[in-house]
């Protein structure tokens, strides 16, 4: 079954489905072009848009030797899939900002990625484990919801990435999205929350 998708600038869609296969079609029509196979070591849990020069960003888990390793990888259009993170403790989260040039991780910490000539690196990071994460004002701050406390901050993404607001939640968030200065954050109590960045009047 289909466990992510997104739509494209050109209007088509991208869908991946549970194993790792990834197609993209033209919608309405039901014909479609295999961008990658499933390998039958993969679960996949999202794909997210990329920078113009790429397919897609890639957040599976594939069973290697030694277990289970979760990982980001980015699908470019010749075919070449790159990996730009990897690890073996755990499932994390993914947000990328509009242009596809910074990523945010969450797992243990909050960690974010640019490309640094021709591969990625943690340029900055935070210590603080975290459930969901999203880009806000293209790319400059970052909301989090954190996993030890019902918070959701709002990060700088750059260091030493302080807290410049946070509001208290009355449930565990389930998922989180954002867009300039909106933020929506489902709860698992099946609540929704619409929230708005201001700046500080005083």
């Amino acid at each position: 079954f289909v466990v992510a998708l997104f739509e494209t600038e050109n209007g088509e869609t991208i869908a991946a489905g549970r194993f790792g296969t990834v197609v993209r079609i033209r919608l309405p029509s039901p014909e479609g072009a295999v961008i990658r196979h499933a390998t039958g070591q993969r679960t996949q849990h999202q794909i997210l848009p990329a920078d113009p020069r790429s397919f897609f960003l890639s957040v599976h888990e594939d069973s290697e030797r030694g277990g289970i390793t979760w990982a980001v990888t980015l699908a470019e259009i010749s075919g070449r899939e790159e990996r730009i993170f990897s690890t073996t403790e755990g499932r994390g989260t993914l947000a990328v900002n509009a242009d596809g040039s910074a990523l945010c991780i969450a797992d243990k910490s909050v960690k974010i990625l640019r490309r640094v000539q021709r591969s990625w690196a943690v340029t900055h990071s935070r210590d603080v484990a975290a459930e969901h994460v999203a880009f806000l004002r293209n790319g400059a701050l970052v909301a989090v919801a954190r996993a030890d406390v019902p918070w959701i901050e709002i990060w700088k993404a750059d260091e030493p990435m302080e807290t410049v607001a946070a509001i208290e939640v009355p449930a565990e968030v389930s998922c989180l999205s954002a867009r300039n200065n909106r933020i929506a954050v489902g709860l698992r109590s099946g609540f929704l929350l619409s929230l708005e960045l201001r700046s500080s009047t005083n």
